[in-house]
């Protein structure tokens, strides 16, 4: 598998190592570009069609799963995780069923990770790929991005979930995440409050509220963690796989 480390893995690596992360789950996995350059104990991926063979790669540290996350999460009996990693399917129902059956398997350290949550361009934000590239293309575009509507969880997030502390890490690329851990926020206030707005969101939405979002650099945000979440990595490490 190639050693190439993603923006990503690099980002999970430095936030397990502050605050001491034992066991992964990584919804969505393909390739496995991100999934191999975790360094975490414990690693589990999920994913129904892996673009390599999961066997040559299974150990008792490493568990690889051809299923649907939603069957994963409907037959998992096994120990919590600190960190869930979600870019499944980008569509903003099926992220949103991912990201709540994900806080139910999380410790109390409970930090979850969905990507794809900030479209480059209007195109990205479509819900079909194939229209995203088609309309791109006939007005002179070229890039091949395409973040579906997963950004409606950032209204998701911020309006429903108030008991959740929540950051944008912005590091300069097209691709932001939403990052989400177990600590009460302070100063909440609602954009919606309406899920029928949530899932109506568009594109344009998203820019007129920017401001609202907590977005931050990698080094801010792994600096935030560590504050609010130094210390609970430890009552993971019964399944430590060192």
């Amino acid at each position: 598998m190639t050693d190439v480390i993603t923006h990503t893995s690099r980002r999970i690596n430095a936030i397990g190592k502050k605050i001491k992360l034992s066991r992964y789950l990584e919804i969505g996995v393909e390739t496995g570009r991100t999934f191999f350059g975790i360094n975490i104990d414990h690693k589990v991926a999920v994913d129904p069609r892996f673009l390599f063979d999961p066997s040559e790669y299974q150990s008792d540290c490493v568990e690889l799963l051809s299923t649907t996350s939603d069957d994963f999460f409907n037959g998992y009996k096994g120990p919590k995780f600190d960190l869930i990693y979600i870019d499944g399917l980008h569509l903003f129902e099926q992220v949103f069923r991912d990201f709540t059956n994900a806080l139910a398997l999380t410790s109390q350290v409970g930090v979850v990770i969905v990507d794809d949550v900030f479209p480059s361009d209007v195109f990205s934000s479509f819900r079909d790929w194939n229209d995203a590239m088609e309309l791109r293309r006939r007005l002179g575009g070229s890039s091949g991005d395409w973040h579906g509507d997963v950004y409606k969880m950032l209204f998701m997030v911020h309006d429903f979930f108030p008991s959740l502390s929540y950051a944008i890490v912005d590091d300069g690329s097209s691709n932001k995440q939403l990052v989400v851990w177990k600590k009460q926020r302070v100063g909440f206030e609602n954009i919606f409050n309406d899920m029928t707005q949530v899932s109506e969101a568009t594109y344009f939405d998203l820019i007129k509220y920017e401001d609202r979002f907590r977005i931050m650099g990698e080094d801010e945000l792994v600096a935030l963690l560590s504050e609010d979440l130094m210390g609970l990595g430890a009552f993971s490490a019964e399944h430590d796989c060192a």
